[in-house]
This record gives C-alpha cells, sequence and structure tokens, in this order.
C-alpha cells in the first residue's frame, strides 16, 4: 500500500503519481508557451502586476486629480457664452475658460512625463523578470526586479525620454490645434497621422524593452534593431498590440460604462499590465530566434520549449519506422492489404457441398493468401525503401550541421 502523502509535502514537491517530467512535455509553440507560463506561474505574473500598477499610481493620481481641476473650472466659469453676470464680472467667459483648459492640458502633459518615468523604472525590473519567466529560469520577483533595474534603468529611461517628444506632439495637435484657423479635415488628418505614428513608437519601446534585457548592445542599436522590427513585422505588430491593449480600450473610450469598465479594471489590476507584457516577450522572442539568433554565438533558440530540429525529426520518424512492426505487429505492415469487399473472394459452401466444392474453397483460400502475402512483400518493401530515403536525409542534414559548425 502507498504511503500517504502529507499536504505540506505535496505543496513541495508534488503529488507521488505525477508522471516524470521529459522534454516532450514543453510548449511546442509560442501559444502553448504564452499560456503554460501564464498557468503555472500566475501568483508570479500577478507580483509582476502588482509592481507595475503600483509605479502606475503616480500617474493615475496626477490624472484623476486634474480631471477633478478641470471640472472644477466649468463649474466656476460658463463657458457656453458670454453672460457677464455674477461677481466679479467675468467679460469673456468663453475665451477664459478657453485659455484655462489650454493651459491644465499643457499642465497635464508635461505632469504625464514626469510620471512615464516612474513607470520605466518599474519596466525595467518587470521586462527582466518576464523574460526569466518567458525562459523557464528561476525566479524570485522582488530579487530579480532590482537586478533588472540595476541593469537597465539608464536604457529605459533615456527610451522614455524620446518616446516623451512624440507624445508632447500628439497632446499638442489635441489642445492647441483647435486654435488655429485650420481646415476640420486639416486639424483631423493631423491629429490622426500623429496618434498612428506614436502608436508605431510605443511598438517600437516594447522591441526595446524586450531586447535590452535579453541582448548587450549599445543604446542606438538598441533603437536600430527595434525599428527593423517594428517595420519589418508590421501586420503581426498591429496584431498583437491590439491583443496587448485590449483591456485598455474600454477604460480609455468609455470610463462611466460601469458594465465595461469595471471588469476591464478588475482584469487590469489582477494581470492585465503583466499579461500586456507577457504577450509582447512572447513574441518579440519568437522574433529574435527568427532573425537575430543564428547569428549571436552562444545564443539559445526556442528557450522554454520543445522544437525538435529537422535531424531529430527525421532521427525521430526514422525509429518509429524501424520499431512499428513490433508495436503494432503484422496488421500495420499490412496496412495497404485488400479490404473485405477487394480482392479475391471465397465462395460460401451450399448446405449439399461435395468434394469438389471443398476443392474450390481450398484453390479460393490458396489464392487469397498468395494475394495477402504479396501485398505483405509490397508494404515491407515501401518501409525499407522509406527507411532509406531517411537514413539519406539524416545523413544530408548531419552533413549540413558539420558544415556550419566549421564555419563558424
Amino acid at each position: 500500500m502507498a504511503e500517504r502523502q502529507g499536504l505540506f509535502n505535496r505543496l513541495i514537491m508534488g503529488k507521488n503519481n505525477m508522471p516524470d517530467f521529459t522534454p516532450e512535455k514543453l510548449p511546442k509553440s509560442r501559444l502553448a508557451l504564452y499560456w503554460d507560463v501564464l498557468k503555472n506561474n500566475f501568483f508570479k505574473i500577478f507580483l509582476i502586476n502588482l509592481l507595475l500598477v503600483l509605479f502606475t499610481l503616480p500617474l493615475i493620481g496626477f490624472l484623476v486629480f486634474m480631471h477633478f481641476n478641470r471640472e472644477g473650472f466649468g463649474m466656476a466659469i460658463n463657458g457656453t457664452g458670454n453672460f457677464g453676470i455674477g461677481y466679479p464680472v467675468i467679460t469673456d467667459a468663453e475665451s477664459l475658460y478657453s485659455s484655462m483648459l489650454t493651459s491644465v492640458g499643457l499642465f497635464e502633459t508635461f505632469g504625464s512625463i514626469a510620471a512615464f518615468f516612474v513607470i520605466a523604472v518599474a519596466m525595467a525590473g518587470c521586462a527582466y523578470v518576464m523574460r526569466r519567466l518567458v525562459w523557464g529560469e528561476g525566479v524570485r520577483v522582488w530579487t530579480d526586479f532590482k537586478q533588472g533595474i540595476k541593469s537597465n534603468v539608464k536604457y529605459f529611461l533615456f527610451a522614455t525620454f524620446l518616446v516623451s517628444l512624440p507624445y508632447f506632439v500628439v497632446r499638442f495637435c489635441f489642445i492647441f490645434l483647435p486654435h488655429y484657423d485650420l481646415p476640420d479635415w486639416v486639424r483631423i488628418l493631423i491629429q490622426v497621422v500623429s496618434v498612428v505614428f506614436f502608436v508605431f513608437l510605443l511598438i517600437t519601446l516594447m522591441y526595446f524593452c524586450t531586447q535590452c534585457v535579453t541582448y548587450k548592445l549599445g543604446f542606438f542599436d538598441l533603437i536600430k534593431n527595434s525599428l527593423i522590427f517594428a517595420l519589418g513585422l508590421l501586420p503581426q505588430n498591429i496584431l498583437f498590440f491590439a491583443l496587448s491593449v485590449a483591456f485598455f480600450v474600454p477604460l480609455i473610450i468609455s470610463p462611466t460604462t460601469l458594465f465595461l469598465s469595471v471588469p476591464c479594471g478588475g482584469v487590469l489590476l489582477i494581470f492585465g499590465y503583466a499579461n500586456m507584457l507577457l504577450i509582447w516577450t512572447v513574441f518579440n522572442h519568437y522574433a529574435y530566434d527568427k532573425f537575430i539568433n543564428d547569428h549571436v554565438e552562444g545564443a539559445k533558440k526556442n528557450r522554454n520549449m520543445y522544437v525538435p530540429t529537422e535531424e531529430e525529426k527525421l532521427r525521430q520518424k526514422l525509429d518509429y519506422i524501424k520499431t512499428r512492426n513490433t508495436i503494432y505487429g503484422s496488421a500495420y505492415a499490412a496496412r495497404k492489404l485488400s479490404s473485405i469487399d477487394k480482392g479475391q473472394s471465397i465462395t460460401p459452401l451450399s448446405s449439399t457441398f461435395n468434394r469438389n466444392d471443398l476443392l474450390r474453397l481450398a484453390d479460393e483460400k490458396k489464392a487469397m493468401s498468395d494475394e495477402i502475402e504479396a501485398e505483405r512483400e509490397s508494404a515491407g518493401r515501401e518501409i525499407e525503401a522509406e527507411e532509406e530515403r531517411l537514413e539519406e536525409l539524416l545523413n544530408a542534414e548531419k552533413e549540413k550541421q558539420s558544415k556550419k559548425r566549421k564555419k563558424k
């Protein structure tokens, strides 16, 4: 009788009846890798998200304060017309209200930029922790978070400074352009172009973040590579950008719609920020494996995944072919034998059969047996030919890998 396992021992060592872990049980695709990291490290992802939320609080608090400030101006000054009533007398309420909104918008822009630098500090640590999770490395969230900040914060702060300039341009287009005498279509076009350009820069920034915590590159090399990836994989980038910000959109478009904002806000507080970082880390490392890591000495591809090489695939297929007769018996070797409705048939004996009927039955059985044996031999020859072909492909793949190693 198996010894009963205590609760504490199960938590530390796992269940006794768990099967042994093998590389084949690792995720085999990027989507499977995403779900595997999310499922097996959810508490750590929650902690990463909590750190991001804490460092985002200054920005959220500042924006809430500015919102109430703006509402206060609207209550104090009637911005719908020049009534000239009340004390003190306001002779041009509409112009004064517009001027105050412009001042508030400008102050809000600079305050938001200052808060971005606080978030950049958290991103330096969290991007490093997330990269270790995706690679399947051991993670201690707080320790690795501090290590990520120590190693990468200067790059993240400078990148934030560069992104804050386009952000100011976008805010300028929405705050100041309405005061210029421009056709509506020109103003709208400029605003749309500024937003599209800023989104492109955000995509570039995500590549910058994941590269910064992965490779030892200079700042301008990081920017150059990030721009190349942002442009070269633009359709995929747009798709993953939309997926990563899906929970933010309802809060931006309609923050007062409770049935949308409350669930999305709850998701963001639990794992939404970290989920955005996880999506970009998994996707970006797919791009790095495809375009960079073959040219980086010592770089390992498909970390925390089981993706067999061509040589391994050929060897597995060859081993399978050589052993399948043992596994499945002669029935598999004769997989192309005629079905019961094809080939030779046996004439049923009548109720009053004689010796000639028995001789005919023996001949029919002999013909059917010969047909089956011929088809069995044909299937065997096909298996041997397939083995030879795979042996040749395997040898060719070995030679190819050997030449690559010699070139290096």
